[in-house]
């Protein structure tokens, strides 16, 4: 291979030296930096799988409570005496 460019326009010039480790330098920084993208979007599906997680559970949350209020309001409707009622909590 030659040490010497060619192009249309330009007369011939030396090619440009690239300094020993330079390409071992550019390597390790390319590397670096993609770990750290894989790292961020590791992060970020990592926090959007806990964000639809959170939903989930809060909307499980919510219809536990609702059908929770709907058994409250059934067990008023009973009309208990308030003697029977307290013997049950007991039990």
């Amino acid at each position: 291979m030659s040490d010497v460019t060619h192009s249309v326009d330009e007369s011939a010039r030396p090619r440009a030296a690239i300094p020993t480790g330079e390409p071992e330098r550019v390597q390790e920084l390319v590397r670096r930096e993609v770990a750290g993208l894989l790292t961020l979007h590791e992060s970020k599906i990592d926090l959007e799988y806990r964000v639809k997680r959170y939903r989930e559970l809060a909307d499980r949350y919510r219809a536990v409570r609702a059908e929770e209020a709907a058994l409250r309001k059934q067990m008023r409707e009973l009309n208990l005496p308030p003697q029977l009622l307290r013997t049950l909590k007991e039990e």
